[in-house]
């Protein structure tokens, strides 16, 4: 039989011991010499009892749980182990055993240690996030105090914050008066929902407005938690001030091949494209993160004031900045590294370099056709005449920039003879056992026919576009 008990506590202290009561001495038919204690056996019947309770008020079984009461017990007593049978039917999730005890008289408040049943609620892993959210709503109904505090200065709201759903930690915040309240180690709620990685919850924090400045006693602050844990998605949002958080949105990561290349996937509709993000956050304009989820950055480069407008930047200073900057990015001057050869004939390469390089040159010709189409939208009037003021510096502008374009070119030329030859090297015969389809012959690389198309668009564009421009 196992028996449930705070660590530390043995099954009766040494004043319940007496070696004069109730203690008998006798021997068996083997001779032997057995000792016997009617205490021992009447607590031993007791934790048995209470050991049966116990689980029912985990389980869930009614039957028992009132047969327990029946039999003359205090819903309220603390079991042998430390808690009280609410304590327990909290800490398993059951809505239908604590409205069941509560209407027996549990006190809703009673706790151990100042670990309160609504504590035990908000700190268990089981359960479904409706029944948590059931379970609370019947504590709370039944005066259960949602600001107890424990012997370790935690709050409901604290435990919560580690491993339940926004939508509990939303629940608890109509009710929670106090949201700054520092426990031991000088952590408030959000410490938790920082150290727990709960992104969604620190936001709805953020929004009632518990401050994120705060130190805890190890002088870490929340970002130097978030940075040593690297909790990227955390300090993206401590980034944001209390009421820019509804714009937050999170930034697209790579975690596949194809998502370093440019255009093979289509963009996550719920995040935004990095490099969208970090031009933004150069123009200061984070706030409108949120109208940008799932565009392209080719896009991105050519909106007009009237496409900004429909986007939701309202405040005409917003705009200005933003077409200034965009403006700014595309009369910049292109560093000689961005264009240089990515792959040297002379280094060995793998098919990971390869793959990267490929996602580099088609990121730079997606900003270069972009640009191309900013200066077609934006230097020309309807009658094609140019309003440049400085037609010759124009003129040279767009050479440097065939010139560019060619030593991307070479740089794809490289590649594509770099994945031919990768092609050649890992394209095997079939096995003699080998039965089915012959798909061993005329085998075509999907990247082969990637590259060849892009290398013709520069052609086109370098041949056509440009000189169309100078014309």
């Amino acid at each position: 039989m196992a028996f449930y008990r705070p660590g530390g506590l043995s099954d009766y202290s040494d004043e319940e011991f007496s070696d004069e009561e109730d203690y008998t001495i006798s021997r068996n038919n083997n001779g032997d010499f057995n000792g016997s204690n009617q205490k021992d056996t009447e607590l031993n019947e007791i934790q048995d009892q209470q050991f049966r309770v116990l689980n029912a008020c985990m389980t869930g079984d009614i039957a028992i749980i009132d047969e327990y009461i029946n039999d003359g017990n205090d819903v309220n007593e603390f079991l042998f182990s430390g808690w009280s049978m609410l304590l327990y039917a909290s800490s398993s999730v059951l809505p239908e055993v604590i409205e069941h005890l509560l209407k027996l008289g549990a006190d809703p408040n009673l706790h151990k240690d100042g670990y309160t049943p609504l504590m035990a609620v908000c700190d268990s892993t089981k359960g479904t996030t409706e029944q948590t959210l059931k379970c609370i709503e019947i504590l709370l109904n039944a005066n259960a105090n949602p600001d107890a505090v424990s012997k370790d200065l935690q709050t409901p709201l604290m435990l919560a914050c580690k491993s339940k759903e926004p939508e509990v930690i939303t629940f608890l915040l109509n009710h929670a008066k106090n949201i700054e309240m520092c426990d031991k180690d000088g952590r408030t709620a959000v410490f938790y929902a920082v150290c727990a990685n709960k992104p969604e919850v620190l936001k709805i924090l953020m929004k009632a407005k518990a401050s994120v400045a705060l130190v805890d006693r190890r002088n870490l602050t929340l970002r130097d938690i978030a940075v040593t844990k690297n909790y990227d998605e955390i300090k993206q949002i401590l980034d944001f001030e209390d009421d820019e958080i509804d714009n937050y949105c999170s930034v697209t990561k790579i975690v596949d091949w194809k998502d370093a290349i440019t255009n093979i996937t289509n963009p996550d509709s719920e995040c935004v494209d990095p490099d969208i993000a970090n031009i933004l956050y150069s123009l200061n304009l984070e706030k409108y993160r949120q109208s940008f989820k799932g565009m392209s950055v080719k896009k991105f480069l050519q909106l007009t004031e009237n496409d900004l407008i429909e986007l939701g930047m309202d405040i005409q200073y917003h705009r200005k900045q933003f077409m200034n900057g965009l403006f700014k990015f595309h009369s910049s001057k292109w560093k000689f590294s961005n264009t240089v050869r990515v792959i040297k004939k002379s280094s060995e390469v793998s098919l990971f370099d390869g793959v990267i390089s490929l996602g580099s040159v088609a990121r730079q010709l997606n900003v270069i056709g972009s640009c191309f189409c900013y200066m077609r939208n934006n230097f020309f009037e309807g009658t094609n005449k140019m309003i440049l003021t400085n037609k010759e510096l124009c003129l040279k502008e767009l050479k440097e920039t065939e010139l560019k374009l060619t030593l991307i070119k070479k740089d794809f030329e490289q590649i594509l003879e770099f994945v031919e030859k990768f092609e050649k090297k890992n394209r095997g015969n079939p096995p003699a056992a080998y039965i089915g389809p012959n798909e061993f012959k005329n085998k075509t690389s999907w990247t082969i026919l990637f590259t060849a198309s892009i290398v013709t668009g520069i052609f086109i564009t370098k041949t056509f576009f440009v000189k169309k421009l100078i014309d």
